[in-house]
């Protein structure tokens, strides 16, 4: 809980500098989209860039984004620290305007198996504890390059009609100069090598149900006194 409040809270501080500076100065895209999500346990922040320009070079930039947005970290007011961090609570805290909106976040928390339906409150609580030192802490863990917890996904998206040789050049150019890169072309055998990973503890444990349940064969008596004969009963 405590690690997806940061992690909204970065994204707070960091979606109209983003949007500002590689929409607006650079123009690398017509959408600029920052978010956090929570996927199948695994919590990310997710930077969006939509446009004609080149993929890499897309790329690279929103690398350079997120290396210097340290600075505007360090810079920050705490008078401007407090306003951003007291606008999340509030959107955390706003009612569901819809009762689709309800719905969505009741069927996320049993998505994801986790079961927080007091999770708005309860990162809302957290937040005002937070100082800007801890989210400096948080960017140094999770975003600046080298970070031991720092791990990216990058899904490049080419138009059609690219030059093909000019794709194989550059991806030669990428194993060259970066041996650690990996580069995903199918997802589903990516998928195949990964270990498994656990969830995160739910906060409320429910129940298994639907599950068939075997009888003990001998030793177990239905109603009535039958015996029976160790078949499944449901």
């Amino acid at each position: 809980m405590h690690e997806n409040a940061l992690a909204e809270l970065m994204v707070q501080l960091m979606k109209e500098t983003a949007f500002n500076t590689l929409r607006t100065n650079e123009q690398l895209g017509y959408i600029i989209w920052t978010s956090s999500r929570m996927h199948n346990g695994t919590l990310g922040l997710d930077v969006i860039v939509q446009g004609p320009k080149d993929p890499d070079h897309v790329l690279s930039r929103i690398e350079n984004f997120i290396e210097t947005f340290q600075d505007n970290l360090k810079s920050m007011s705490e008078v401007e620290f407090n306003e951003q961090r007291e606008a999340l609570i509030c959107r955390l805290l706003e009612k569901p305007k819809t009762l689709n909106k309800r719905n969505n976040r009741i069927w996320n928390e049993i998505d994801c198996q986790q079961y927080d339906f007091e999770r708005n409150e309860d990162e809302a609580a957290f937040l005002k504890t937070i100082t800007r030192d801890q989210v400096l802490d948080y960017y140094n863990r999770k975003l600046v390059k080298g970070a031991q917890e720092r791990r990216v996904v990058a899904c490049l998206v080419h138009p059609k009609g690219n030059d093909e040789a000019m794709t194989r050049r550059k991806r030669e150019a990428k194993e060259e100069n970066c041996h650690s890169r990996q580069e995903v072309e199918n997802v589903e055998d990516l998928r195949s090598m990964l270990p498994l990973f656990g969830r995160p503890k739910p906060k409320i444990q429910l129940r298994q149900i639907g599950a068939d349940i075997f009888c003990k064969g001998d030793k177990c008596e239905q109603k009535g006194g039958k015996r029976c004969q160790g078949q499944v009963l449901r």
